[in-house]
């Protein structure tokens, strides 16, 4: 992980309000007290534009209701907020066991799967901004604090993936490395084992130097599901109801033939698309750390098998103790098995509404 880059996005999500400041403390409460304004006029903005929509649509009252989903936004800018208030001695001690570990020489492996999902949260981040940004111009007079307001939120989830992909990256590439140094040590390859003192003394050096570091990237994780774990959950569930305010929409479109509705809401298509995206790149990321230790433990398990080292034994129950899991603030694991759970949820909550509010299709 680069702790440079780490350090400049824990600054720039300090000013959008989802990571505590660093300021003095009159400088933290103005500007607390600026986002929570914002926040405030930025709802007003959303239900006038909902209102709006409804006027000129001409909507039932139950289509109306179906476009209140997005009325969860300012909730996700609220729990942001409420973790930026958080003592930022924690964050203090995140970054000091981060730059410990990543003090670490050891051999990693580039991953590209990181790069190409930090490339298309880019993307959809700077395509959903350049729409709303052209819809402010439009509407400048009664809808910039609602362009404020979006921007602040869209900036606080590209803050939180890009932080969570690069602790996990740097968590990930930390077990290779030290899978990696496991097998060179115990000559993995070779069937016959070394015994004398001196190769000895450097495998229970190495054993050691790989136990104190598995300690602290557990360490790391149980952090990091303090500090993000709330936020990645009002994530979550903001992704999955803005998805079904996507689907509301384009049935909405189907049963009314109002393609004006799909044009006013074209942006809110595409950020639904985004932060699909956002949520993608964050399990994974979290998965990989979970399979990496896996691949640990396994190393360990054939260690122990084929050379009988009780260090091996050691480290092995070491390792499956301290097997690292983020946690959407202890409700769920966040790994690839979320992903059948929420398509499942989703197809659910979709039939309902098929069944209830769009029989007459």
């Amino acid at each position: 992980m680069s702790h440079g880059l780490v350090k400049i996005i824990y600054v720039l999500g300090s000013f959008s309000g989802i990571f505590p400041s660093q300021a003095k403390f009159l400088v933290k409460r103005v500007h607390l007290v600026t986002l929570i304004l914002t926040d405030i006029l930025g709802t007003i903005s959303i239900m006038c534009e909902v209102n709006l929509t409804f006027s000129h649509t001409q909507l039932s009252l139950e289509d109306l209701w179906l476009l209140q989903f997005f009325l969860v936004w300012p909730m996700f800018i609220a729990v942001c907020l409420y973790n930026a208030c958080k003592n930022i001695e924690i964050w203090n001690t995140f970054f000091e066991m981060m730059k410990q570990v990543n003090n670490m020489k050891l051999k990693t492996r580039k991953s590209k799967k990181i790069i190409l999902l930090l490339l298309l949260v880019f993307v959809f981040a700077s395509l959903s901004v350049y729409l709303m940004v052209q819809r402010g111009k439009e509407r400048c007079n009664v809808y910039i604090f609602g362009l404020i307001f979006w921007l602040i939120l869209i900036s606080n989830i590209v803050f939180l993936t890009i932080m969570t992909n690069e602790t996990c990256h740097s968590i990930s590439n930390t077990y290779i490395g030290l899978k990696m140094l496991l097998e060179e040590t115990y000559n993995i390859d070779n069937i016959i084992k070394d015994e004398s003192p001196q190769n000895v003394t450097a495998e229970r050096q190495v054993l050691q130097n790989i136990t104190d570091t598995i300690v602290s990237l557990y360490k790391c994780v149980v952090i990091l599901n303090t500090i993000l774990g709330k936020i990645i959950l009002m994530f979550f569930v903001l992704t999955f109801v803005d998805v079904l305010a996507f689907v509301n929409i384009c049935l909405i479109v189907i049963k009314h033939y109002n393609t004006e509705l799909l044009s006013i809401h074209f942006g809110n298509i595409l950020e639904s698309v985004s932060f699909l995206v956002f949520s993608l790149a964050i399990i994974l990321s979290c998965d990989k750390v979970e399979k990496t230790s896996k691949e640990l433990i396994n190393t360990c398990t054939y260690i122990y098998a084929s050379k009988g080292s009780e260090d091996a034994l050691m480290l092995l129950n070491l390792a499956k103790e301290l097997r690292p899991k983020f946690t959407a603030a202890g409700f769920f694991e966040i790994n690839q098995r979320l992903l059948p759970t929420f398509l499942s949820n989703l197809s659910t909550y979709l039939i309902i509404i098929l069944q209830f509010k769009f029989s007459a299709l």
